[in-house]
């Protein structure tokens, strides 16, 4: 687990925390360990009891596992580990029977307000929440890579794409690429 873990710190660059459900830190990528202001390699990790932002991370981890990304974002609130151009990323998952939360920092995705005329009468009908969807999805992300951009879970990208598919008319990302470029709304030419 922890050379993936390794190998995906490599990739993403982003301060990131794998922890017990109870709080137990396992592991934390090198930028995460500068977010805490840690020495780099060598030496025993801190525990909880003597950081306060791992006290938070601790309640983070916690409140993930109670009650998903949202009680991570409040007990978060404050801790000064989120900052003004960043997003809280958390996944629960269960590991050899131990119930495990990764945390991740990302920054906060920069999906366009408003959308270029190619595409504006395609997504006239389409929310916020769609439309960015839309975007994302037209440049070939994956469900999972949407979800983290947008801060939202994965079933939520999902939903969002099944609306499209009815809402524009077609039945593949291909398609949706292809209207989202063309502007094409349901019917279109």
């Amino acid at each position: 687990m922890v050379f993936r873990l390794e190998a995906l710190a490599r990739t993403l660059p982003f301060p990131a925390y794998l922890l017990e459900a109870g709080g137990h830190l396992r592991w934390m990528s090198d930028v995460g360990r500068e977010r805490l202001g840690l020495t780099a390699g060598g030496g025993k990790p801190a525990t909880a009891l003597e950081h306060p932002r791992l006290r938070a991370l601790a309640r983070a981890a916690e409140a993930t596992a109670a009650r998903g990304l949202a009680g991570a974002r409040r007990a978060l609130r404050g801790s000064g580990l989120t900052r003004r151009d960043e997003q809280v990323v958390a996944r629960r998952f269960t590991e050899g029977g131990q119930a495990l939360v990764l945390l991740a920092f990302t920054p906060t995705p920069t999906v366009p307000a408003n959308t270029s005329d190619l595409h504006r009468s395609a997504s006239a009908s389409l929310s916020p929440a769609e439309r960015n969807v839309a975007l994302l999805a037209s440049e070939g992300f994956a469900v999972t890579n949407m979800a983290a951009r947008l801060g939202v879970g994965e079933s939520t990208v999902r939903t969002h794409l099944r609306r499209l598919y009815l809402k524009l008319g077609v039945h593949s990302r291909a398609q949706l690429a292809l209207v989202m470029l063309r502007g094409q709304g349901p019917g279109g030419p």
